[in-house]
């Protein structure tokens, strides 16, 4: 084929999907990674930097979780998927449970 030749439709609409792709693709990696990094150090005290090669992962100690946030994101988490609870009253509920704990 001669490339001056205009190309079909469907070829140009593909090659606009993974033109979009490739730039959404680096923002869902970042946002996925951020939260991975965010709930690690949240949910656990001790975290150990695990290196092989040139990967490090941060592998965190089971024995030192945190029960307070882990309760908070199961509590969370069942008000979200069981009960189809919106984002307002869920951080409601999670504000008063955390507030209650803070007091005892």
């Amino acid at each position: 084929m001669c490339s001056l030749a205009p190309r079909p439709a469907s070829q140009n609409r593909y090659r606009a999907f993974l033109r979009c792709w490739s730039q959404y693709r680096h923002v869902v990696g970042i946002i996925t990674m951020l939260s991975l990094w965010f709930a690690t150090h949240v949910l656990f005290a001790d975290i150990v930097l695990v290196t092989f090669g040139t990967v490090a992962l941060p592998i965190p100690d089971p024995a030192n979780i945190h029960s307070l946030p882990l309760g908070l994101a199961v509590l969370a988490s069942a008000l979200i998927f069981c009960r189809r609870s919106g984002s307002v009253s869920v951080s409601a509920i999670r504000t008063a449970v955390s507030a209650l704990a803070d007091l005892f």
